[in-house]
């Protein structure tokens, strides 16, 4: 944890499996357990909600790409994305 942070310890009880899995996980993201829950509940209030609409207009897109819709290759992207925060930056073009 960021030593600019005042800590304060909290005790929390788990069963063995809840435990193993924690334990588990915190290892694959090389992360002690309490660092991995306070990344997790510092991350929850984040706005990651999806609703009905969002869906809806994702089914239409991937709809409109199978019927034959306008698509980009992925080394296209791949080479906008890497020219991010450098001079040759550009916005993504708005017609292709």
């Amino acid at each position: 944890m960021p030593g600019s942070r005042v800590t304060k310890q909290l005790t929390v009880t788990l069963d063995s499996e809840t435990a193993a899995r924690l334990q588990k996980r915190a290892d694959e993201v090389g992360m002690k357990p309490e660092q991995l829950v306070a990344a997790l509940v510092r991350d929850d209030d984040k706005d990651d909600h999806v609703d009905a609409s969002d869906i809806a207009d994702l089914e239409a897109r991937w709809a409109e790409v199978q019927t034959g819709g306008e698509t980009v290759r992925q080394q296209e992207v791949t080479h906008w994305l890497k020219a991010w925060g450098t001079v040759d930056s550009k916005p993504w073009p708005t017609s292709r």
